[in-house]
């Protein structure tokens, strides 16, 4: 966590808090909040990522949180528009 920390506060003072760099790093932060099972961390950090910026690995991310704290149709959901970016379809 606390170089993913670093690298965010670095990528949101050189390139700016809203670009799609600040978005990877919360991305990937709340991958590892994931497979440590923080679910309320990850779910946080992804919130700030898709604000940001709405992609597939995000989504899928999400998705994934979503089904592990027991909010299965908004999983489905989210999955379902992760594919849908996957396949081209906006």
């Amino acid at each position: 966590d606390p170089l993913y920390q670093r690298a965010l506060a670095i990528t949101e003072k050189s390139v700016g808090a809203r670009s799609s760099q600040a978005a990877a790093i919360l991305t990937n932060l709340a991958v590892g909040y994931v497979a440590r099972h923080k679910y309320k961390q990850a779910e946080a950090v992804l919130v700030r990522s898709l604000a940001i910026e709405e992609n597939s690995s995000n989504l899928a991310c999400y998705a994934e949180v979503l089904r592990n704290t027991k909010r299965k149709a908004a999983a489905i959901e989210i999955s379902a528009r992760a594919n849908a970016l996957l396949a081209g379809k906006p």
